[in-house]
C-alpha cells in the first residue's frame, strides 16, 4: 500500500497546526496563528541558558554544535553527559525544517526548540492507538484491529515492513477524520479535534523509515506495527526529556542511562569532538611566543651558530 504524502499534507494541513487546548504543557502555553508558542517564563529561562552559549546570532548547524559541545562539558563528571545524545537528535528535529542560512539569537533559537517539544507531547495522544504520557505509554487493545483495518489487501493480517511508514503516515494524518470539512465527512463514523499536529506524523513518518530500512525487509503483524509506535513514543520522551533536563535543569531519570564502560566512551568521544571544534575554531589565531620562552632559546641559538661556525672552519 503506497499513499501519497503531499495528498494526505494538503488534506490535513489546514486544521493540525491547531492543537494548543489538546496538549500538556509545561507550563502554559498559547498558540498564535494556529501555532504553539511557548509560555513566556520557559522562553526567559531558556533563553537565559543559551545566552551563556552564543556570543552572537548563529545558523542552526553552529547553535546545534555550540549546544552540544557546552552540554558535553557542562555534564562531563561521572560521564552524565550521556544525555547530550538525546539533547542532540531533539535539536536536529527540532530545526530540521529551518533553512541554514537563518541566523537565530538566544530568543529566536529558543521559540523554535521550546515550541517544538510542546508539541512532541501529542504523539502520545493518538487515537485508538494508546493512551499515557510520552513516559508511561501504553498501547491500547483498540491498536491491532485499526491497524488491519487499514492494511492493503482488505482483510490482510501482515504488511510489508516497507509500508509501513506511510501506513502510519496516513493513519497520523486523518486522526479519524479531525482534519477534515464536515462535508467531506459523511462517510466517517468519527469526527473530534484534532489531537496532534503534523509535527508529530513528520517525526513519525521519519522513524519508522529509519527503523525499517535498517531492520531490512521483513513482514509485519499489527501488534509488531502498534510495538513500533509505541518505540517512537518514547523515542520522542526521552528526546523531550533530555533537552528538559540540559536546558531547563529537570532531572532526567528518564532518559536511557548506559552501562560504564558505554557512558565512559561516549562521555570521552562528547569531550574529544567539543575540543575538535574549539580548536577549529580557533586555528586563524596566530601563535605567540612570550618573553620568557624567546629569553630561553637564546643559548640554544648561539650554540647552533657556534657549531656551524666551527664546521666551516673546518672545511675551508
Amino acid at each position: 500500500m503506497k499513499l501519497n504524502k503531499a495528498a494526505l499534507f494538503l488534506a490535513g494541513a489546514a486544521g493540525s497546526l491547531d492543537t494548543a487546548a489538546a496538549i500538556v504543557l509545561r507550563h502554559n502555553a498559547s498558540a498564535a496563528g494556529g501555532r504553539v508558542v511557548a509560555s513566556p517564563q520557559d522562553i526567559a529561562s531558556c533563553t537565559k541558558y543559551f545566552d551563556g552559549i552564543f556570543d552572537r546570532p548563529v545558523n542552526k548547524d553552529e547553535a546545534i554544535e555550540m549546544a552540544v559541545d557546552h552540554c558535553a562539558v557542562e555534564h562531563k563528571e561521572d560521564d552524565r553527559n550521556y544525555v547530550c545524545v538525546d539533547f542532540k537528535e531533539a535539536l536536529l528535529a527540532a530545526f530540521s525544517e529551518e533553512h541554514n542560512s537563518q541566523e537565530f539569537s538566544s530568543k529566536a533559537f529558543c521559540e523554535i526548540s521550546e515550541a517544538y517539544m510542546l508539541d512532541s507531547r501529542g504523539a502520545s495522544r493518538m487515537e485508538n492507538v494508546g493512551s499515557g504520557p510520552l513516559f508511561n505509554f501504553k498501547i491500547s487493545s483498540k491498536c491491532e484491529p485499526m491497524v488491519t483495518a487499514h492494511f492493503d489487501p482488505k482483510g490482510a493480517s501482515s504488511i510489508e515492513s516497507a509500508e509501513v511508514p506511510d501506513l502510519w503516515y496516513g493513519i497520523c494524518m486523518n486522526q479519524d477524520c479531525g482534519h477534515y470539512l464536515p462535508s467531506r465527512t459523511r462517510w466517517c463514523q468519527f469526527q473530534m479535534t484534532p489531537s496532534h499536529s503534523v509535527q508529530v506524523c513528520e517525526a513519525l513518518l521519519k522513524f519508522t523509515t529509519d527503523v525499517t530500512k535498517s531492520n531490512g525487509a521483513t513482514i509485519m503483524d499489527a501488534h509488531a506495527v502498534c510495538a513500533l509506535y509505541g518505540d517512537f513514543v518514547a523515542a520522542t520522551g526521552h528526546d523531550v526529556e533530555a533537552y528538559e533536563h540540559v536546558v531547563h535543569a529537570d532531572t532526567a531519570r528518564r532518559v536511557p542511562r548506559p552501562n560504564d564502560q558505554a557512558r565512559a566512551l561516549q562521555s570521552s568521544k562528547l569531550l574529544n569532538d567539543a575540543g575538535g571544534h574549539h580548536i577549529r575554531d580557533n586555528a586563524g589565531d596566530p601563535i605567540k611566543r612570550n618573553g620568557a620562552a624567546r629569553a630561553a632559546s637564546a643559548p640554544l641559538l648561539a650554540a647552533v651558530a657556534g657549531v656551524l661556525a666551527a664546521i666551516t672552519a673546518l672545511a675551508a
